[in-house]
């Protein structure tokens, strides 16, 4: 005997079917989706939203196409059911239509004639799709003239979206009936208590006598175990009474173990305490790491302003060759349309007073240049006060800050303006270009603030992203930004680090060939493809210098050029208020250097960089 736990409408079991199989069909209240059940004796029309259901039952269904089919041919209501369900392939299939037109046109006008009431009742709401049930939607062109009486898109499912098949099911027999299935699918999820609409039209008095009926099972299930476990309790309460009697030296044992672990206790709380002094201390020790990656961060800021993949996707061929060291790639772009700029140095230091901060250091740099390969200029005590402040900046930098400036002891550290900041030189060089101007242009292009992908090297420094903890700092105003360009020409005033060495050899004699373009036989090249990159005499067939007015004619290669900037650190740490003592026994004041901070190599100021294109 099947036990019956629930009535429901049908239209009610479609609405749950479709709310939980296409909830993308009924995801607003202002577009409705029809469910049309054409069943054998009527038709259920529910109109679906999301928080609401309209319906209303037809008097037509598939038996009103098979009677009218027997009184059009003669037949008995059996043998016109048969030849119903062979129309499709019967040679009398367009008869058989023609008899059952009138039943068509009936369905749809009493469908329509229903959406038109709903529509008028619900002007909000737009109906945009009928999906057809039930056994009646086999009927051949039932579903197409639908859809052109109604004007409305019209479904017949085959197969359900959420609901698989179990292994003893035929996949065919089951897609072939699956329309049969709506009102199924909607009252198994109202007996496992997924339905939205959980209306019971079963008798309130015969649903009550059900459940009791069924829970009587239950009651005498939890006598027993009441019982059961009414008993236990009593043969434990003895069992326990008799092992306390008999315990009760282990009980003192427990007593002592507990005052000993109370004693432990106090003793680790005591300890505990003394925890806030440790912590003091070792996070005093750790104060001078704490701003250690600042530098390398302004490095990083600069470096990733330059052009590479990301900045100048045009030539990502060419910056992936350059890394891969894929000379004739690189080749394959004429030297001066390559959009790269190689970093040689740079120097930057920290100041509390950003305003008044001075440039320096590429005057040094200037002055070890101008000598020929293997020879070097400056003095021990330059190098010395380098080595100091780089060990100043990397042991102290978490310290304090304010050590490390060429503005000397930060006595006057609480002056009115406190733009802390870092001072920043750094020298380059550049294929880019057949002169000056055209560099520039790669530098600092000017009216390109709209235009991302115009931005040269200054106006990415510009635009810093908003997560940066650095800002350029005034760069309108020459005495806090500068650039200088120049051809790479082998002379005192250009910098270290650009290109490599090379003599001139005349491959035919064997000998020695002295460059027009220089005073000596030395000449710089390319690290990677070995172009020369200095200006050069321009020299005719015979390989003689050509001559203009008595004068040699020269071709421009590559430009070098010095960048002067200024990083303002709105977040930098407040300025010490009294002078600080250097780790080499004396105050800061005492080691003022007399010009720029140096940036010869091992300078604490000075970033000694590979030639690296990004």
């Amino acid at each position: 005997d099947v036990q019956v736990s629930y009535v429901q409408m049908a239209p009610m079991a479609l609405y749950n079917y479709l709310l939980n199989d296409r909830p993308d069909l009924v995801t607003s209240d202002s577009q409705a989706t029809v469910v049309l059940n054409i069943g054998a004796e009527n038709t259920d029309l529910v109109v679906c939203t999301k928080s609401a259901v309209w319906q209303r039952c037809i008097l037509i269904g598939g038996n009103a196409f098979t009677k009218a089919i027997a009184d059009t041919f003669k037949l008995n209501f059996e043998k016109a059911e048969k030849l119903k369900r062979t129309a499709p392939v019967s040679k009398y299939s367009r008869q058989i239509l023609q008899a059952m037109r009138p039943v068509f046109t009936d369905l749809a006008s009493e469908v329509q004639r229903s959406l038109g009431f709903y529509n008028s009742s619900n002007p909000n709401t737009k109906i945009v799709r009928i999906v057809a049930m039930g056994g009646g939607t086999r009927l051949r062109g039932i579903l197409k003239y639908l859809q052109q009486t109604l004007q409305i898109p019209v479904e017949r499912p085959d197969s359900f979206k959420r609901l698989g098949m179990g292994p003893g099911v035929s996949p065919a027999k089951f897609h072939e009936n699956v329309s049969d299935f709506g009102i199924v699918y909607g009252l198994a999820l109202q007996g496992l208590g997924l339905a939205r609409i959980e209306s019971n039209l079963l008798p309130r008095n015969i649903a009550r006598s059900m459940a009791w009926a069924s829970k009587g099972r239950y009651f005498i299930a939890a006598a027993c175990m009441l019982l059961t476990v009414s008993l236990l309790c009593f043969a434990r309460t003895g069992l326990d009474k008799m092992n306390f009697t008999k315990n009760a030296q282990v009980r003192q044992k427990t007593d002592m173990a507990l005052k000993s672990v109370g004693d432990a206790k106090e003793m680790f709380e005591k300890e505990q305490a003394n925890g806030a002094v440790y912590e003091t201390t070792i996070n005093k020790e750790f104060e001078p790491f704490k701003y250690r990656d600042i530098i390398p961060l302004v490095h990083e800021t600069i470096i990733s302003a330059l052009p590479n993949e990301r900045n100048n996707p045009q030539q990502d061929r060419l910056y992936k060759a350059f890394a891969a060291g894929d000379v004739q790639t690189v080749m394959e772009i004429p030297r001066e349309q390559r959009k790269q700029i190689f970093i040689t140095g740079m120097s930057i230091y920290f100041t509390n007073k950003l305003a008044e901060a001075k440039f320096g250091g590429a005057d040094v740099w200037r002055r070890t240049r101008g000598t020929e390969p293997g020879l070097e200029e400056g003095g021990m005590e330059e190098y010395e006060y380098a080595m100091m402040m780089q060990m100043e900046m990397e042991m102290g930098m978490g310290r304090n800050m304010y050590e490390f400036s060429p503005q000397g002891p930060m006595a006057d550290a609480a002056a009115e303006e406190k733009n802390s900041g870092f001072v920043a030189q750094v020298l380059c060089y550049s294929p880019y270009g057949q002169n000056i101007a055209e560099l520039a242009e790669l530098i600092d292009p000017s009216g390109v603030e709209d235009q991302k992908s115009k931005w040269g090297f200054v106006t990415r420094l510009v635009h810093l992203d908003a997560n940066s903890p650095f800002e350029l700092y005034k760069k309108d105003d020459p005495e806090q930004f500068g650039l200088e360009i120049k051809e790479v020409v082998l002379d005192g005033e250009m910098p270290e680090g650009i290109g490599i060495w090379d003599e001139l050899i005349d491959e035919t004699a064997g000998t020695e060939v002295r460059n027009t373009a220089s005073e000596n036989n030395w000449i710089l090249i390319d690290p990677l493809t070995r172009e020369i990159i200095n200006k050069e005499s321009m020299l005719d067939e015979e390989g003689k210098p050509i001559l203009y007015r008595g004068r040699p004619v020269y071709k421009i290669n590559d430009h070098w050029f010095v960048l002067n900037l200024k990083f303002l650190w709105p977040d930098a740490p407040e300025p010490p208020e009294q002078p600080v003592t250097s780790r080499y026994g004396r105050m800061m004041s005492t080691q003022r250097p007399t010009s720029a901070p140096s940036t010869s190599s091992g300078s604490s100021s000075k970033s000694k960089l590979p030639d690296l294109d990004m």
